[in-house]
């Protein structure tokens, strides 16, 4: 079991908290280029000091340039394809001038373009006029490498957070420095250093290069789950209110209000506090969760208890009508029997004294019954094709049209019936129900052409919105278009009985088997013209149309 940290642990992300820091990080590339901006009118009009308070070292305007550059590059970043060149170029353009900026310090050559936007008359904090520091020329080239993968995923991904990260850490060092009146966290030799906006500003852009695709261990940011909500209560807490505490503990040792020692216990204090008020949040924000999450569960076991009654319930009807089917099958077919029997002894042992009227209405009597014997033969077959198990395999539906159709063409060897089945009819279903569907639909284009001198029946394979089917065809009767939903229901006849025989269950059968198997059936036709029934099965799997 993985890890929330492990680097292959999936997090999932809600996809509007991602939209939300996407925004977000939008939004910190629009203040970057804004800071950078600022600096640029500042040095314009000489007030460059103006957001240097404390005589600290100087946002160079290569440096604020470099604010512009990355800041655009981050608000273009979400761009694909071509779109995404300006975004590149900018980013490109930063990297440029940090590398160029560290190749001078490191070599000592003037490369003639610290000063190419404006003079620098003042050497506070620099010994070089108009060149950026060391510390922020690597952040920026580290931001520029990143922005430039930053559409990347897997392993480039990885690098953008780490560079990111790398960057993020140089300038919260250098506002530590500031706020602890550390000058060697923001300075570098030479006497130069890292302005406090600069500082603030890297902060900033990184934060947004790191939201921009929230992945791996950030991708916690925009779970949804107890991990994500810990975290972005945390995260604001760790880097603010250590903040919050130490400026007005600094303060008052600058005045001359508290010693140094005095003041990191107060820092000390301050922050046992802060961490002991977020463990007791953090705790009773996830007894919360964990209260919910077994409400669930009781919720769940409930509903599953309330299935298993159902499920006992079903068992309990499905025995009843099992009951139900052995009555009809036993006890109606006895009386049904006996009628049909007298009836014939009626006709056998009083024909010389009964009317010719009267064998008639004998005759009509024992035709009533053997009728009533079929229907409940095929209502019986109705109910079994729906509770039956069902056991899938392949079946060869051509051997199946085959043997049907030799079985058809014996009970009638004086008609002129052409029988056609393509070859390699294949499917994956229960062969017996499956052979009821073929008995039942051979059996319809059989009956409804017993009226042609000769008769063509054609059993072949087409598709049905790109899933392959199955049809039966005939060129008998057909039927109107406009009656064709009523062909599928249980004693729906659109023919007559004495022109047709049959109970019409046939198809309503047909129509169940296929939809347990998971596909559909349909008929097209025409008066006199034939009919078309086509039917789908599902290639694989077990699936169920209706309920067993």
């Amino acid at each position: 079991m993985h890890s929330p940290a492990s680097p292959t642990a999936v997090i999932p992300s809600a996809p509007a908290l991602v939209a939300r820091y996407r925004a977000a990080s939008v939004a910190l590339g629009v203040a970057a280029a804004a800071l950078g901006a600022a600096m640029l009118v500042c040095w314009s009009f000489g007030l460059q000091h103006r957001l240097h308070p404390g005589g600290g070292p100087l946002m160079k305007p290569n440096a604020a340039l470099s604010f512009i550059l990355t800041g655009l590059s981050l608000v273009l970043a979400r761009r694909e394809g071509r779109a995404r060149a300006p975004s590149a170029a900018l980013a490109a353009a930063a990297v440029l001038i940090g590398l160029a900026t560290i190749a001078e310090w490191v070599t000592g050559i003037d490369l003639r373009f610290d000063e190419l936007l404006f003079r620098d008359d003042t050497l506070a904090y620099t010994s070089v006029p108009g060149r950026m520091a060391p510390n922020t020329a690597l952040a920026f080239t580290l931001l520029g490498v990143a922005l430039l993968l930053l559409p990347s995923s897997g392993r480039r991904l990885r690098v953008v957070r780490a560079l990111a990260i790398v960057a993020m850490a140089l300038g919260a060092i250098a506002c530590a420095g500031y706020i602890y009146g550390v000058s060697p966290l923001f300075s570098v030799a030479r006497r130069t250093g890292m302005a406090l906006p600069a500082a603030v500003g890297l902060v900033s852009l990184a934060a947004g290069v790191l939201l921009a695709r929230p992945a791996g261990t950030f991708a916690l940011l925009a779970s949804e789950g107890a991990g994500g909500t810990l975290a972005r209560w945390l995260l604001p807490v760790a880097a603010v209110v250590p903040v919050l505490i130490a400026l007005p503990a600094q303060a008052g040792v600058r005045a001359g209000i508290l010693d140094q020692a005095y003041a990191s216990a107060l820092v000390t204090v301050g922050l046992t506090g802060v961490l002991a008020w977020v463990v007791l949040a953090s705790a009773r924000s996830l007894d919360a969760r964990d209260a919910a999450r077994r409400e669930r569960e009781r919720e769940v076991e409930r509903l599953n208890a309330q299935l298993q009654e159902r499920a006992v319930a079903l068992s309990a009807v499905n025995k009843e009508l099992e009951a139900f089917c052995y009555s009809v099958s036993h006890d109606l077919r006895s009386p049904l029997r006996s009628i049909d029997g007298f009836g014939q002894a009626l006709v056998e042992d009083c024909a010389a004294v009964l009317p010719p009227v009267g064998v008639s209405h004998v005759g009509r009597i024992r035709a009533a019954s053997q009728r009533m014997g079929r229907l409940i033969d095929d209502l019986l077959q109705l109910s079994r094709v729906t509770r039956t198990e069902m056991r899938r395999e392949p079946v060869d539906l051509s051997a199946l049209a085959r043997e049907i159709a030799a079985e058809l063409a014996r009970s009638a060897p004086e008609r002129k019936v052409t029988f056609e089945v393509e070859e390699g009819l294949a499917a994956q279903g229960d062969p017996g129900l499956l052979r009821l569907v073929l008995e039942n639909l051979l059996g319809n284009a059989f009956k409804f052409t017993s009226k042609r001198a000769s008769a063509r029946i054609v059993v072949g394979r087409t598709t049905r919105d790109g899933r392959p089917a199955f049809f039966v065809r005939d060129d008998g009767a057909g039927f109107d278009m406009a009656y064709a939903s009523k062909l599928f229901g249980a004693f729906q006849r659109l023919h007559g009985a004495a022109e047709f025989g049959g109970t019409g269950i046939g198809l309503a059968t047909a129509q169940r088997v296929v939809r347990r198997h998971g596909g559909e059936i349909w008929a097209e036709g025409a008066v006199e013209q034939g009919a078309m029934l086509t039917f789908t099965l599902p290639t694989g799997g077990h699936s169920e149309g209706e309920a067993t």
